[in-house]
């Protein structure tokens, strides 16, 4: 699903809300997720569109608006900058600045917990301070070759 047809169902659903029931309004309201650290999706469809998997399809535009649903949300249990110091356990310290920080540091937070599990860290790095960045922006899927030799870490991508 591209993110200009994401647009036209918010939309269009952003419109049958403001023209139906407050029912209907508070089923909207309830169909939506918040973390424990009042971190919520924004829009009522994250959890079907996690499903058909668009979290890694529009990587990008899912993690700014449904980032409880594609698992973005979490409380980092660190500062930004403990958690770049433990990017370099999987290869080139990541960068995390500007607009895209707190996405980029969601992806760090996943990398951390996906590299947990029993992976050869020898032969799979993230061999670029972008990869984390890259992964926000749907590279991962955008450029799935490119990216799991060059930064299989970032895109939970590790064979």
């Amino acid at each position: 699903m591209s993110p200009m047809s994401l647009l036209f169902q918010f939309l269009l659903v952003s419109s049958i809300a403001t023209n139906s029931s407050s029912t209907m309004m508070m089923m909207m309201v309830q169909a939506q997720e918040c973390a424990p650290n009042g971190v919520c999706d924004t829009h009522p469809r994250c959890s079907v569109w996690k499903e058909e998997g668009e979290c890694k399809k529009s990587a990008g535009y899912m993690q700014r608006y449904c980032p409880v649903s594609c698992g973005y949300a979490n409380t980092p249990k660190h500062t930004a900058a403990e958690l770049l110091e433990q990017s370099i356990q999987f290869g080139v310290k990541q960068e995390a600045t500007g607009e895209s920080k707190e996405l980029t540091l969601g992806v760090i937070v996943k990398t951390i917990e996906y590299m947990k599990e029993p992976r050869d860290v020898h032969f799979c790095k993230n061999k670029h301070e972008f990869c984390s960045f890259w992964a926000t922006v749907g590279e991962c899927d955008g450029n799935p070759g490119w990216m799991q030799a060059n930064c299989g870490p970032a895109c939970g991508n590790c064979k």
